[in-house]
């Protein structure tokens, strides 16, 4: 009974090591993916409406179309702004609030630029809408250089839960191995002990039982116990007084 109950309790350690570690490795996984993986699609989506914006401007100065060109730059920053809100809302850490707001005030800047390539396109200026083109290339090339930070910040946090949890299941696999080899020791150590118990009771019976075979009446055995040993003990030992 006692080595049941033994073998028992370290299969149950044994779950239990297995479950905290599986709940682990799952809340892991899922902060992994609805974290960092999500806001780095996040931030991949704002970058891509601010070269859109770009595009359209490159697009309206050559085919000279100022208005359209200022409702679809118009309608890119709605999208983006949601894009930007969703990251500084959802996954915006605090050590990336400075690379973030860094890109916000270059964003500002960006727009900035923008709106005045629009101002002169509609006033038909385009020689100096051209140099504010270059400056806008200039400012494009920051902003990607920040949100490339950012991504790449992003990608280091999801390594290293990465790394969490490839050393977690290391760990995990370790612990579980011990505990086999601790359930497989006490078994053996447990059935040794039980083998030479279960030897001994029973070669004293037989004992008892040659003693009676050859009339000797005065053997007899002193073992208490209610198992099945002590049960044949008593029954040798009554069936010799008889």
């Amino acid at each position: 009974m006692v080595s049941y109950l033994v073998i028992v309790l370290f299969v149950a350690v044994a779950a239990i090591v297995s479950g905290i570690t599986a709940e682990t490795l799952s809340n892991n996984s899922f902060d992994l993916y609805n974290t960092n993986l999500q806001s780095i699609k996040t931030i991949y989506s704002v970058q891509e409406g601010v070269l859109n914006s770009k595009a359209t401007l490159i697009q309206g100065y050559y085919e000279n179309d100022p208005t359209f060109t200022e409702g679809r730059i118009n309608t890119i920053r709605v999208y983006n702004n949601k894009n930007m809100k969703e990251y500084r809302e959802k996954y915006l850490r605090a050590e990336m609030k400075k690379s973030w707001d860094k890109f916000e005030k270059e964003l500002l800047q960006f727009r900035d630029l923008t709106d005045e390539a629009v101002s002169l396109l509609k006033e038909e200026r385009r020689e100096e809408a051209h140099s504010v083109l270059q400056k806008i290339d200039a400012s494009l090339d920051v902003i990607e250089t920040t949100l490339d930070n950012l991504v790449s910040e992003e990608l280091k946090l999801a390594a290293d839960k990465n790394k969490s949890n490839q050393a977690i299941t290391v760990a995990s696999e370790r612990t579980l191995f011990m505990i086999n080899i601790l359930v497989l020791i006490t078994a053996l150590a447990l059935g040794f002990i039980m083998t030479r118990y279960i030897t001994r009771i029973l070669k004293q019976g037989v004992e008892l039982a040659l003693a009676l075979s050859q009339g000797n009446l005065n053997y007899s055995i002193s073992y208490k116990s209610g198992d099945e040993f002590g049960r044949l003990i008593s029954a040798l030992n009554d069936a010799q007084g008889k």
